[in-house]
């Protein structure tokens, strides 16, 4: 689908996930076999697959050119695939226009940030161990924002589930021992929530503890 902005004052689409459901990446987090791609955009658009239902995305228009999102699915037949996109062109002076390279937006007091593709369904399974693969996809470097509303100045970070690569380890924030150097969630100028500051805007590995994360104005 190849997606042309309609008057010269768009600046950004906004790409709802009504539904997507497409096949597992392979045990080491590839999409192989299905992938929804999208490019054209000003900024790198991650490759995602699996299951993305009630995600959505932002992507600026890069000049005049359009942004072209495509949808490749393998051979199979049996893996009960849909997709329901909604498509929304936003100005350059709306006021919901995401900042620069956010992938993703948030502007609510309260929400849930959940990764592409997250869930506890059946994994692939890993050729070289015989056990389930993950459902974590590669190379998702992105930026997620949260919308500063009025009142308001930080924001506390909690998990119902976390588990990142990289250091399965590693309970919270990386140390100077190298943890969290291949896969991890930055938070900004993290604290705990008696005050005391993290020592790493990096976390990763198979737990998380709640921190608290103030604005930049």
């Amino acid at each position: 689908m190849t997606i042309q902005r309609c008057n010269p004052d768009i600046c950004q689409v906004r790409i709802d996930f009504l539904s997507m459901s497409l096949a597992q990446p392979n045990a080491t987090g590839v999409c192989t076999t299905d992938a929804l791609i999208i490019t054209g955009g000003a900024g790198n658009v991650p490759v995602i697959c699996g299951e993305n239902t009630g995600q959505h995305i932002y992507v600026d228009f890069n000049g005049n050119d359009n942004i072209v999102m495509t949808i490749t699915t393998g051979s199979s037949s049996n893996l009960g695939r849909n997709w329901n996109i909604k498509v929304t062109q936003i100005a350059c002076a709306c006021p919901t226009r995401a900042p620069s390279g956010c992938l993703q937006f948030f502007n609510s007091t309260s929400g849930t940030v959940n990764s592409f593709n997250f869930g506890t369904g059946g994994n692939s399974i890993d050729p070289n161990t015989g056990l389930p693969g993950t459902r974590q996809l590669v190379n998702e470097n992105y930026g997620v924002c949260v919308h500063m509303l009025p009142g308001y100045c930080s924001i506390q970070w909690s998990s119902n589930n976390f588990v990142v690569s990289g250091a399965p380890q590693a309970n919270f924030g990386a140390l100077t021992n190298g943890d969290c150097t291949t896969d991890f969630v930055v938070i900004p100028n993290p604290s705990y929530v008696n005050g005391t500051p993290v020592n790493s805007d990096r976390f990763c590995g198979t737990a998380f503890n709640t921190v608290t994360s103030k604005f930049s104005l």
